[in-house]
């Protein structure tokens, strides 16, 4: 299977209610992870199903016809326990799903839903990224190191939802850091300067590179996006979350 790194952009808010139950962490990347059905069983109780309808229930509604009996059943009593609607009035008034995220007995809303701000897939060329950077195959110190394969873990799963390790996460300042490390005008040419397939092969950084200047071309792109996403998100003095997946 493929290891693909994914970041996302979120307030520090949402960050906090992601730190307090870790378990959120895999909603944050429902449009790059496994089908509806897997979807379905993942999701816990009503606390976490508030938090996170928002963004559940717009990619998961279209692709209820996919579910099994067994995970649609689910899906209904918790959508029935937390609206008090049957999967049926659901689906016929989008407008319940600004109701979701109203906590219990009053119309002050509890958490608003936990979506990403922005949204950034390195596909396959992170660890070629992260070596760009660093000149490292493994994690190392220095802003630069942590662009990718930094960040402070989520909960304490060692395989995380993905089976490829714990989500991680950076707070505004960090992001902030980062971003200035990857703005510096010679951290491109080193960059590109490093781009060595040979030495990379050697170093089992993955997936595999050829020595033509189209693997150079898609690696360096992805490195222009992740520093263009880190500008962006510490603008917006967001935090960042990242996993494999």
């Amino acid at each position: 299977m493929s290891m693909i790194a994914k970041f996302v952009a979120l307030t520090e808010s949402d960050l906090k209610a992601v730190c307090k139950e870790p378990d959120l962490a895999e909603g944050l990347f429902l449009s790059h992870t496994r089908g509806p059905g897997a979807l379905a069983s993942k999701l816990g109780g009503q606390a976490q199903l508030r938090v996170m309808a928002p963004q559940i229930f717009e990619r998961l509604l279209p692709q209820l016809d996919k579910l099994d009996p067994t995970a649609r059943s689910r899906l209904e009593a918790q959508i029935k326990a937390l609206t008090g609607k049957s999967l049926e009035e659901f689906m016929k008034n989008p407008g319940l799903l600004s109701e979701v995220g109203k906590g219990q007995g009053g119309d002050k809303p509890a958490a608003s839903g936990i979506a990403p701000r922005a949204e950034l897939s390195l596909d396959k060329a992170w660890h070629g990224v992260h070596y760009l950077l660093c000149g490292k195959a493994e994690e190392a110190p220095g802003d630069l190191a942590k662009a990718v394969m930094g960040g402070k873990e989520l909960g304490d799963d060692p395989e995380g939802f993905s089976g490829y390790g714990p989500a991680r996460y950076f707070k505004p300042a960090e992001v902030a850091a980062i971003s200035q490390a990857l703005s510096n005008p010679l951290v491109e040419t080193a960059a590109a300067a490093r781009f060595n397939p040979a030495k990379m092969e050697a170093l089992n950084i993955y997936p595999g590179w050829q020595d033509d200047d189209e693997d150079k071309d898609w690696v360096m792109d992805a490195l222009r996006d992740l520093r263009a996403f880190y500008a962006a998100a510490s603008r917006d003095q967001l935090a960042i979350v990242t996993c494999l997946v």
